[in-house]
């Protein structure tokens, strides 16, 4: 209806009733101008809301959890779109679902129903998911809401920073491997000061009968167990070092049983 101000929305409602013995009908008016352009804003802003969280580039879900005493009936509230592709469903799918509905045997239920189970109001944990048929890596975030009877979850796939992280492991252990069989030690220090050992190969121990540890530990362990007699050349060699490149020598250094072996540096 037209008003003076514009257009505004009413609620009319009728009801039948006798009038003087004739039939008449009884109508009400109500302006619900304010509540139509509420829901309005509403559906925008869910709108809006959706359009961001499909943009997400992660596995974003609700999960409803109505009754605590039985976990098995956890089901899906709905999903972003990126889930949903992930799995080739539509997100409409997934609504009313059982979190387990997949069956694709990763650890995500097991993990929403012991958070459920908890009194945590949010957990952040690694898992294993198969999305597209592939064994990939996700770090999952989750957060209660609605008194603890809801959850939203958000699932990044880290599963290149994992492999990273394997090849680093495996690479360091190559290295540790390849140093430990090198008939000499390794080592590198501060080029001035007291010249602190940074790092030192484990087969230091081997040779000299300290673990690598202490050469690390103490700033002075090194200088201290050099002959009396070579610490001073040893000294001046090591502060030409720096502007020259590189610098050799020979001396010698207390073994951890007293005595004295001759080392080439």
């Amino acid at each position: 209806m037209q008003s003076d101000c514009g257009w505004i929305t009413l609620d009319m409602r009728v009801v039948a009733i006798n009038w003087e013995s004739e039939p008449a009908y009884l109508a009400s008016l109500r302006d619900i101008s304010d509540r139509k352009q509420a829901e309005k804003e509403l559906e925008q802003a869910k709108d809006q809301l959706q359009a961001v969280l499909d943009a997400v580039p992660g596995l974003v879900s609700w999960i409803s959890c109505p009754n605590k005493e039985d976990l098995e009936r956890l089901e899906y509230l709905g999903v972003n779109q990126h889930l949903a592709t992930s799995f080739n469903l539509a997100p409409e799918a997934f609504v009313g679902q059982k979190i387990c509905f997949l069956k694709n045997r990763t650890q995500f239920p097991k993990l929403i129903r012991q958070f459920f189970e908890s009194g945590d109001e949010h957990i952040s944990q690694e898992v294993t998911l198969f999305v597209d048929g592939k064994l990939r890596n996700y770090l999952i975030v989750a957060q209660k809401y609605h008194q603890g009877k809801a959850a939203v979850s958000v699932g990044i796939d880290i599963t290149g920073r994992k492999q990273i992280e394997l090849e680093l492991t495996r690479s360091k252990q190559w290295l540790q491997y390849l140093l430990a069989c090198s008939p000499a030690a390794i080592y590198s220090r501060q080029p001035t000061g007291n010249y602190r050992t940074n790092f030192i190969s484990e087969n230091v121990a081997s040779m000299l009968g300290y673990e690598a540890a202490e050469f690390m530990l103490d700033n002075s362990f090194r200088l201290d167990r050099i002959h009396h007699d070579d610490l001073e050349h040893i000294l001046t060699n090591l502060s030409r070092a720096l502007p020259r490149g590189n610098h050799s020598h020979e001396y010698r250094f207390q073994h951890q049983n007293g005595s004295y072996r001759w080392l080439y540096e």
